[in-house]
């Protein structure tokens, strides 16, 4: 929750969700996605050079710790399904 992931005023990679954290009131936009966050989606998830890196629900993250979530449910994807994703895409 230390790493940059959301934009702010227009530039990505600007704001972390621990500083979004100590002052949502500040980031109005992120407010209302983490507001807005669906528990029920999971977070998903790839094992990248032995961490597990999320590629998609830092906004519903947020929202868990902000709530006093110990345990949030994740979708696992292997780095051959990122690729077949990817190939999708272009």
């Amino acid at each position: 929750m230390a790493l940059p992931w959301w934009r702010h005023d227009g530039v990505w990679f600007q704001i972390t969700p621990r500083q979004f954290q100590a002052q949502p009131a500040a980031y109005p936009e992120h407010a209302a996605r983490v507001a807005n966050a669906d528990l029920s989606y999971p977070l998903h998830v790839v094992l990248r050079r032995g961490r597990w890196v999320i590629l998609d629900g830092i906004h519903r993250l947020t929202k868990a710790e902000m709530l006093g979530h110990e345990d949030v449910r994740v979708s696992t994807l292997t780095p051959v399904q990122i690729a077949m994703i990817a190939r999708r895409a272009a």
